[in-house]
């Protein structure tokens, strides 16, 4: 044995765990930009429905169609519909009222098991 060879296997050892590590904050990474992606793009529609639904309803109230009382006595209505009053609606409840079908739910995924380090017996 040289002198070398006494300090390799630790050192690579070492190496791989930093490679390890580099995977696995690369794959977070990339889930994070996803996710951060879908987000901004939820984000952006819920933007437009908004826009919408404000000339939508302004128009509504200045043709006479509905008065802002009867429209604030609606939503409060609405809003009960999925049993909290919370100025929300839960969408199981607006599909429900459409006569639409439940949405299949997707269990979870479980998490991915974590690597154990194994120690080394000496």
């Amino acid at each position: 044995m040289n002198f070398y060879s006494a300090f390799a296997p630790p050192y690579w050892e070492h190496e791989k765990r930093i490679d390890a590590l580099r995977q696995s904050m690369r794959r977070q990474w990339r889930q994070r930009s996803r996710i951060s992606k879908a987000t901004r793009e939820l984000q952006d529609e819920v933007g437009l429905l908004a826009l919408t639904l404000l000339a939508l309803v302004g128009r509504l109230v200045e043709k006479g169609i509905v008065t802002e009382a009867e429209l604030h006595a609606r939503i409060a209505e609405v809003d009960a519909l999925d049993g909290e009053k919370d100025g929300m609606l839960d969408p199981e409840a607006l599909r429900s009222a459409l006569g639409l079908p439940a949405r299949p739910r997707t269990p979870p995924k479980a998490p991915a098991p974590k690597a154990r380090r194994r120690r080394k017996r000496r």
